[in-house]
């Protein structure tokens, strides 16, 4: 059993080395490869001087490589913490120093946008570039390239003792109502979600999953962790395609995708304007999407252009991943009424409290939802007033000191 997220991608790589483990289009590794470069990484972050604890940004467009990254990042106990890469130079600025950052992978084609601040400001003190090195001369910190670094680095794994409460990764939310924020979450809380994920929808080594969402968006956790789990294929979407529906349905089909996962408005534009009717997608078995309310008139749309596949709305803040998920039937043409967020995912549990303090146990009745299990965030990165801001004692537990999360939203309780 993985207590932690690097050890899904080890025993993967075990069972079926051979196997394609990541594609971008024509770049792809498998999961042999893909577990050599991130015990290489590893090796060369700790020998650059990263601990357990640390924090390194990722910097990097879709690519393999990013995906190496990741787990190379995981294997040193450090966590890794995704920054858009559309993100201007003072949005990075900011996350590096709210992090500070122990150390930076990015790419060349990107370093300009580190000149944009200056190099005095940078918490980090290294900066690995997977690509090639650029002119370094406004660069504070010390630069390594991938093709420098790695190659005289061990293949194994590094020996470095990390448990489920570690930290795994940084996401930042949007910071629309101020300085975005870092959600912590551990390897227990990503772990908690994928192996739901895993199981609930029977992912297989035969699947293809899409991996839509940014790095920095929680939708990418169960298309990167999930797949890796089952060994089998993740496939990139490339930067850029989402606003083009007719490509994007194409891509759909070459690729052979089998779980595709996403925001409802990319699944709408698809159903609108991607030409289904002209692809074959009967590989396609499942249909995930989250993020954001689906429209019922344009889910049922979708549906019916596309009644094989299996689909479910998943519910959740970053600050739990998801923690909901309703698996939607064919919907009737004179429904009208929102899809529902449905039941609890596993070793979580959803609790709405009405204004009066009392927990709502029928249907019809609203409240204001709560969470709690291993699912629930660590807390925002250097921030314990706004952490302790987001949670409660919970006033249901007799004899314990037990905190429950709140979600921020209003709910009603259905019949079912």
């Amino acid at each position: 059993m993985a207590y932690v997220l690097h050890q899904l991608l080890t025993d993967s790589a075990t069972r079926q080395p051979d196997a394609e483990a990541v594609r971008l289009l024509d770049q792809a590794l498998t999961y042999a490869e893909l577990e050599k470069l991130s015990n290489q990484l590893a090796h060369a972050l700790i020998e650059f001087g990263v601990v357990p604890g640390d924090r390194i940004g990722i910097y990097l467009q879709k690519s393999p490589a990013a995906i190496v990254s990741i787990f190379g990042i995981l294997k040193t106990g450090a966590c890794y913490v995704p920054v858009d890469a559309n993100a201007p130079g003072p949005r990075l600025l900011e996350i590096a120093r709210q992090c500070e950052f122990r150390a930076l992978i990015t790419s060349c084609t990107l370093a300009e946008k580190l000149r944009s601040t200056s190099k005095e400001e940078w918490p980090m003190s290294a900066i690995f570039f997977f690509d090639r090195l650029p002119d370094v001369a406004a660069l504070a910190a010390q630069a390594f390239s991938f093709a420098d670094a790695l190659p005289s680095q061990s293949v194994t794994p590094p020996s470095v003792n990390v448990i489920g409460h570690d930290l795994a990764y940084i996401l930042f939310t949007s910071g629309s109502t101020g300085t975005p924020k870092g959600v912590m979450l551990s390897h227990l809380n990503a772990l908690t979600f994928v192996n739901w994920g895993f199981e609930t929808f029977a992912i297989t080594p035969q699947d293809r999953l899409s991996n839509h969402a940014p790095f920095n968006f929680d939708l990418s956790i169960f298309d990167i962790f999930v797949a890796v789990k089952a060994g089998a294929a993740i496939s990139l979407v490339p930067e850029g395609l989402s606003v083009f529906p007719v490509q994007l349905s194409s891509f759909i089909q070459d690729q052979r995708i089998t779980v595709w996962y996403s925001v409802p408005m990319v699944l709408s534009l698809l159903q609108s304007r991607g030409k289904l009717e002209e692809r074959d997608l009967s590989a396609l078995r499942l249909v995930l999407f989250a993020g954001e309310v689906f429209p019922t008139k344009h889910l049922r749309a979708l549906m019916q252009k596309l009644p094989h596949p299996r689909y479910a709305n998943l519910y959740g803040p970053t600050e739990t991943n998801v923690c909901a998920y309703y698996e939607v039937e064919p919907i009737a043409p004179e429904q009208s009424a929102p899809i529902p967020i449905g039941k609890a995912c596993a070793n979580t549990d959803l609790v709405a409290i009405d204004a009066n303090g009392r927990k709502i146990t029928s249907p019809g009745q609203e409240g204001l939802l709560y969470a709690r299990g291993s699912i629930v965030m660590q807390g925002y990165y250097g921030r314990p007033k706004e952490s302790a801001a987001c949670f409660i004692r919970n006033p249901f537990a007799a004899g314990r000191e037990e905190n429950l999360y709140c979600t921020g939203d209003w709910v009603t309780l259905d019949e079912k």
